[in-house]
Parts: structure tokens; sequence; C-alpha cells
């Protein structure tokens, strides 16, 4: 276990507050982009855990599937402003039940 003490600890604590706000707002972002593919698919954002969204859709056909699958990503990787650097890494999983991911 580490210990931390003094300027150490502090820096520790100031580093991880802003990288943690950074992600919240990020991940705000993300949750008002998607709301109108939600719409178009039938889908619903039912909960946020840390830096991850869960959703639920309908049973669709493999395409139509494929297609929300695809604009999904597409629109969680774009850049919350013009000026950000950083690439939005976005990984999906999915399953009949919120366990089976």
């Amino acid at each position: 276990m580490a210990r931390y003490a003094g300027f150490d600890k502090t820096a520790r604590q100031l580093f991880n507050h802003i990288a943690q706000a950074g992600t919240a707002d990020l991940v705000k972002a993300m949750m008002l982009r998607v709301q109108p593919l939600c719409r178009r698919f039938d889908a619903r954002l039912i909960l946020q855990v840390h830096d991850e969204l869960v959703f639920e859709v309908p049973e669709m056909s493999g395409d139509r599937w494929r297609a929300f699958l695809s604009a999904l990503k597409q629109t969680l990787r774009q850049p919350p402003t013009p000026d950000f650097r950083v690439p939005v890494g976005i990984e999906v999983k999915m399953g009949r039940r919120f366990g089976d991911m």
C-alpha cells in the first residue's frame, strides 16, 4: 500500500480531482450527445457507472442492430470540443441482461 504525506499527498489529490472531473464532464457530454440517436433507434440510456453508459435497446434485426452500434461508436468517439486533442476510446459490449456483459 502506498503512503503519501505532505506535498506528495496534495499533488496526488489535485491530479485525481482534475482527472476525475474531466472524465465526468466528458461522460456528461456523451450522455447529451446520444439522446437524438436513442430517439432514432428507440433506445434508452438507463445507467451511468463511472465512465460507462448502459443502454436498453429493443429487439432489432441484425442490420438495424449493426447500424445502431456503428452510429453509437461514431457519436461517442467525437471530441467534446473542437480543440480536444486526446482520442476518445470506446469499447462496446452487449448482452441480453446486464449480468451477461
